[in-house]
């Protein structure tokens, strides 16, 4: 049965030639608390939304009261949204996203940005064009939206024919209406402000991304659901801790049909983006382990990259054209 079920995801992952996505990592969502919605181009409806998410322009997500959500968008950059919120991505060109706000509150913590990646945010009443790194906080209410830069952060906001810069410890106001922008001193730092701090600064510090190359997302989540483990054949090999003793990667999960990248794979666990995009899963010891290679300057995503190595009763790989047995 689990070699079926083996070969099924590998005649999955070979429906796309992996060159197609060569250079471009949709981004992640990478942490979800409480109840929310995510409206996909060409849906119907709304649905529940899950954690490691692949998103793709069209894409929108509602949080509900008291929820939150963490998109990746680099390997040192987040964008996160508060409790009754509409987030949405308008589009991605290879670095550069443009998101749309539609209500509520959403921060840009963005401690440093890929050479050449850009950033927007658009709100009912004006857009913001991200300059450098920096922390950039977004509120949109019915009759105004107010963009925050702080550690260092620097833009533009523009809103009909007017343009101001947004500076480190400013704040601009959109007030809609034919009103002109208006600039003021930024806000008291806030409980929101504090937790997305927090919350990058425990995500940078994770053990597991001295083992894996810097632009792979979801290397922080590793360190609290496993251990690594010296293996001859392989190098460092991450293995997930916590789970059944017949269990078997590709097995906690599903597939997802990505309108921009075709068949991705959506696993269930909390730690479950950096092991099915990149590397390999391997069988060494009786346990499956997940071997990310050599650390490399530029890793590549793939949406259903699959290869398994020394299985107990099979061994099976991918090539880019063709599965083999």
């Amino acid at each position: 049965m689990r070699l079926v079920a083996f070969l099924a995801t590998l005649l999955l992952a070979a429906a796309a030639p992996a060159e197609e996505y060569a250079g471009r990592t949709p981004p992640r969502l990478s942490l979800l608390e409480g109840e929310v919605s995510v409206w996909s181009g060409g849906s119907d409806e709304w649905e529940a939304a899950e954690v490691n998410l692949p998103l793709a322009p069209g894409d929108f997500l509602y949080t509900g009261a008291g929820s939150r959500i963490e998109i990746q968008v680099g390997a040192r950059a987040f964008v996160r949204a508060d409790g009754d919120t509409q987030l949405g991505l308008l589009s991605q060109d290879g670095l550069a996203y443009r998101f749309d706000v539609g209500a509520g509150r959403a921060t840009l913590d963005l401690r440093d940005l890929a050479a050449g990646a850009r950033l927007e945010v658009e709100t009912p009443h004006g857009r913001l064009a991200v300059a450098q790194p920096g922390l950039y906080d977004i509120v949109v209410g019915q009759s105004r939206s107010a963009f925050t830069a702080r550690q260092g952060g620097r833009g533009t906001v523009q809103a009909g024919g007017d343009s101001l810069e947004l500076r480190a410890g400013t704040q601009i106001v959109a007030p809609g209406s034919g009103v002109r922008l208006a600039r003021y001193e930024a806000p008291p730092l806030d409980d929101w402000d504090r937790w997305n701090s927090q919350r990058t600064d425990r995500v940078l510090a994770a053990v597991s991304r001295s083992w894996v190359s810097e632009d792979v997302y979801g290397v922080s989540d590793l360190d609290d659901h496993g251990t690594w483990r010296e293996v001859p054949e392989y190098g460092r090999v991450w293995v997930p801790a916590r789970v059944a003793p017949d269990w078997a990667p590709y097995t906690t999960g599903r597939w997802y049909w990505d309108v921009d990248y075709g068949w991705s794979w959506i696993d269930a666990a909390p730690w479950g983006w950096a092991p099915y995009h990149y590397g390999r899963w391997v069988w060494v010891n009786n346990y499956w382990g997940w071997a990310p290679g050599p650390i490399v300057a530029r890793s590549i995503y793939y949406p259903a990259l699959v290869a398994f190595y020394g299985g107990p009763s099979v061994s099976v790989g991918v090539s880019v054209g063709f599965p083999y047995v």
